[in-house]
């Protein structure tokens, strides 16, 4: 039986898909949660997103919230967002996963990468970051999340204004509660 330690390159996918899939068992069995996030730094693009998504699903499923876990995730998904990558997907799945981590998880060098000044080139990755910010509720970000609300094309994918409007409601409460009370 292959291992997914010693697996690289496409062979991975299935091995990371299976505990994705088992997500509960795995983030209870030692050393699965790190044999995961090595193969965030795998050439192709293709691995990288599913060890990302996997990566999420563990964290998902981590009911006792491990601190350890948690932070080196934390900290393996920071640094694979720090590579120039021309691949969104990766990138997209990183930010969803940063955002399962936890707010705790979270030190400097993985809140850059969530909040820092990239050029965001896609709606998809702008709207990942956006979800990993309400997900994870960091405060001070709620007028952030409004300009980009407010500077959304009105032709942008629906998605993107979910991310936003649930993003700014989980940041401050207060916009939920006005707007159900307008409406």
């Amino acid at each position: 039986m292959p291992d997914l330690r010693t697996q690289r390159g496409a062979a991975a996918i299935p091995l990371l898909t299976s505990l994705e899939r088992r997500s509960l068992l795995a983030v209870q069995t030692l050393g699965a949660v790190e044999a995961v996030w090595g193969h965030l730094n795998d050439p192709s693009p293709a691995v990288r997103e599913q060890a990302a998504r996997t990566l999420d699903s563990l964290l998902e499923a981590d009911y006792i919230e491990q601190p350890a876990l948690r932070e080196g995730a934390a900290s393996a998904l920071a640094a694979s967002l720090g590579k120039a990558d021309s691949n969104v997907a990766p990138r997209v799945a990183a930010l969803q996963a940063l955002g399962a981590a936890g707010p705790r998880a979270l030190d400097t060098t993985s809140t850059k990468a969530l909040l820092g000044p990239d050029s965001l080139t896609t709606f998809a990755e702008q709207s990942a970051r956006l979800h990993a910010v309400g997900q994870l509720q960091i405060s001070g970000q709620q007028g952030a999340v409004l300009a980009v609300l407010k500077q959304l094309p009105l032709d942008a994918p629906p998605g993107m204004q979910s991310s936003a409007e649930w993003a700014l409601g989980r940041l401050d409460p207060r916009v939920e509660s006005m707007r159900s009370h307008s409406g």
